[in-house]
């Protein structure tokens, strides 16, 4: 039997699974646990910030985290903005992350501030246009803050409604 009211856009899914079971635990890693409450929220809000940074573009968002919450969100989250999350293994070498970065023209990476020697590597091979979002503390003044942007939404800023039978 085909449940027909699952076949929805993500944002769809969510919002409903928020509403349902807002308090419930959707997943957990070693750090952190996060709630369908939460998880809806934080997706929605850091949409909103992938689609003012990225204009009129759709957002092409390279996800460069070990298996996680913050994976989770991020990709959820580029999807949300109506853009794509491409997976970058964490365990990989510069050259390797440099080339799928550059492969997939992403015009974000969200990435841990531990990967920041990586980051500063392949700095040269990855065109400056490419905004960075880091998880954890950081200095760098070009790279945004995973977690701020998690928490507040960029005012102004409509998701596109997600069509699931168009073409990717």
């Amino acid at each position: 039997m085909i449940r027909s009211e699952l076949i929805a856009p993500v944002s769809d899914l969510l919002e409903r699974q928020a509403k349902r079971s807002p308090d419930k635990v959707a997943y957990r890693d070693a750090s952190r646990s996060i709630t369908f409450g939460e998880l809806e929220r934080e997706t929605r809000h850091l949409a909103t910030w992938l689609r003012k940074f990225s204009g009129s573009e759709k957002p092409i968002v390279a996800v460069w985290l070990p298996n996680s919450v913050d994976w989770i969100v991020s990709t959820l989250a580029a999807v949300r903005a109506g853009g794509i999350a491409v997976p970058v293994s964490y365990d990989a070498a510069a050259n390797e992350v440099s080339y799928r970065i550059d492969d997939a023209q992403c015009t974000f990476v969200i990435a841990k501030t531990e990967r920041t020697a990586m980051l500063d590597q392949i700095a040269g091979e990855v065109p400056s246009s490419r905004k960075w979002i880091l998880i954890g503390p950081s200095e760098r003044a070009e790279a945004s803050d995973f977690a701020a942007l998690c928490a507040t939404p960029a005012n102004g800023v409509e998701l596109p409604a997600e069509d699931i039978d168009e073409a990717s």
